[in-house]
């Protein structure tokens, strides 16, 4: 039967369209889910070519395959693996030009954001979400970065799937009102700053889960989308606002965007996380002072001048807090280094 999968499938939506009795929809959907049970990738991918928006037909069969518990990890971790690694534009004909392609949002990247969150709105998705918190997160989070690229409608898509996501995990309440800017920034060219703030508010309630996150997210600082970077170098560098009495976690992260620096396109995130090092006290900052006044102060002159001037921020942070004992011997270079910027107006980060 694995060739008549896409027909199959086809059928089964189709017919549910005149079904006008719960019984009989319930035993369809039934009938559905045992063929998942025996071709679960073929059955998800065809139901992944369904046109957007989902009819109802549609989201009803992915919500039956992700109330069986035994499919409902393959499911996530497919729709998962789609929205953090598959191609978020293609290239299709252009309509005014058939000689011409074009890059369009990839229809498969967006109909796996939107089947998660449609499985997200069953009772039989809070024990994973809570269990697997640390994936769902991270691939929520990229996705932002991913759907800047494909255009508003990806932006708003992510939007949704990710409020599901909170409501989902329970922490519908404890957030509230606490993103709301956050979502209308991630349509944005501010979408690092929605990032930040819904890692700064997510992480607070899920302290517990932030290894797990930098574990995941450290992999994607390498990736070749730009979008994807982005997300990974703003959430790690808020991250380190967080650790705590955390020590060797801290130098896990420092050393995750110290390695950063290099990528021009991560370059002032990655530095904003280092002048974050102050937010876990004078002793942590101390410790590390030599290495993070020395990667601050190499960014000083740099000839892009927004990252020259969150390299100032950095060091303005650190010197606040900072032994004097540790600038002395080198706040003669300092004041060398420093003395051009002043001779320039810089742009005001926040």
């Amino acid at each position: 039967m694995e060739t008549q999968v896409k027909s199959l499938v086809d059928g089964f939506i189709s017919a549910m369209d005149g079904i006008k009795f719960d019984h009989t929809m319930n035993g369809t959907l039934h009938s559905f889910k045992t063929l998942a049970i025996h071709f679960p990738i073929p059955v998800l991918d065809q139901l992944l070519e369904a046109p957007l928006p989902h009819s109802k037909n549609v989201t009803r069969s992915l919500q039956v395959i992700a109330k069986d518990s035994k499919l409902v990890m393959m499911m996530v971790q497919h729709l998962t693996d789609i929205i953090n690694n598959s191609e978020v534009l293609e290239q299709k004909p252009d309509p005014k030009n058939k000689t011409k392609y074009i890059a369009v949002p990839s229809h498969k990247a967006m109909a796996a954001t939107c089947s998660l969150g449609e499985i997200m709105e069953t009772q039989e998705l809070h024990p994973v979400v809570k269990s697997e918190y640390p994936l769902m997160f991270v691939s929520l989070l990229l996705r932002i970065g991913t759907a800047f690229m494909s255009g508003k409608e990806s932006s708003d898509q992510i939007v949704t799937t990710f409020k599901q996501f909170i409501i989902c995990s329970g922490d519908e309440d404890n957030v509230g009102s606490s993103l709301d800017e956050s979502w209308q920034k991630v349509t944005t060219e501010d979408y690092n700053k929605a990032v930040t703030q819904i890692t700064s508010v997510l992480i607070k309630l899920h302290r517990e889960e932030m290894k797990g996150i930098y574990k995941k997210m450290k992999l994607y600082l390498k990736v070749s989308y730009v979008g994807q970077r982005v997300v990974a170098a703003t959430s790690i560098a808020e991250m380190i606002n967080h650790c705590g009495e955390d020590a060797s976690f801290l130098e896990e992260l420092i050393n995750g965007v110290l390695g950063s620096l290099p990528d021009t396109d991560i370059k002032f995130y990655c530095l904003r996380g280092l002048g974050n090092v102050v937010s876990n006290g004078a002793v942590h900052v101390n410790q590390y002072a030599s290495t993070i006044l020395d990667a601050l102060m190499s960014s000083i002159d740099d000839e892009n001048d927004t990252v020259a001037m969150e390299a100032m921020n950095g060091l303005s942070k650190v010197f606040a807090v900072v032994d004097e004992t540790r600038i002395a011997p080198i706040i003669v270079n300092i004041c060398h280094r420093i003395r051009p910027a002043f001779e320039k107006v810089l742009p005001l980060t926040f």
